[in-house]
């Protein structure tokens, strides 16, 4: 009998916002930003990092929404977004 894995197939916005900074920090390991409450609903430590970088900006009203699934658009924007993935050799 075959058993298949599904992967969790939706990620949250804070999850994929957190491996964002991993790379970020794997590619500039000596760079550092002061992280700063950015948001009205979000306090976690890697979306305020990523926003004082500029990888993440949240939405109009303020907010960053962090558990809501993110978006194919907003995925494909953050590494965009990421000065150091945006310096990397094209795989």
């Amino acid at each position: 009998m075959l058993s298949f894995y599904y992967p969790r197939l939706n990620i949250t916005r804070v999850d994929f916002c957190r491996l964002a900074v991993k790379l970020y920090q794997k590619v500039q390991p000596n760079a550092s930003a002061a992280p700063a409450a950015a948001f009205s609903d979000c306090e976690n430590e890697s979306v305020c990092l990523a926003a004082a970088l500029g990888i993440v900006t949240g939405y109009d009203d303020g907010t960053f929404r962090p558990y809501q699934s993110i978006t194919r658009q907003e995925a494909a924007l953050i590494p965009h977004h990421t000065p150091a993935a945006s310096r990397c050799a094209p795989l």
